[in-house]
C-alpha cells in the first residue's frame, strides 16, 4: 500500500494509475471497515472505527496530493550553485 502513494507525485505517466490504485485501496480499506463494524461478531466491532479513519486519511491524502502538479522530469537539471569565494 506505500508504493502506490510513493507513484502519486513521480511522473506524469504513473500519476493516473496511481490515483486509480489509490482510490481502490482506500475503498477497500473502508469496506473493510464497514464489514467489521457490522459484523455479527460483537468483540471484533469496535476494530473497524480504525479502518474507516484510515481509508478517509488515504481519501482525503488522494485529494491533497491531486492538487500539486506533476514532475516533468524526475532530475532537474537547474542547478545553482553559490559562488565560490
Amino acid at each position: 500500500m506505500a508504493i502506490v502513494p510513493a507513484s502519486l507525485p513521480a511522473w506524469r505517466r504513473t500519476r493516473t494509475a496511481g490515483r486509480v490504485m489509490g482510490s481502490v485501496l482506500a475503498a477497500a480499506v473502508i469496506a473493510r471497515g464497514v464489514g467489521t463494524i457490522f459484523d455479527s461478531w460483537g468483540p471484533r466491532r469496535p476494530y473497524g472505527w480504525p479502518y474507516l479513519a484510515y481509508g478517509l486519511f488515504m481519501i482525503i491524502g488522494l485529494i491533497a496530493v491531486g492538487r500539486r502538479p506533476a514532475m516533468e522530469k524526475g532530475v532537474t537539471t537547474d542547478v545553482q550553485t553559490a559562488p565560490v569565494q
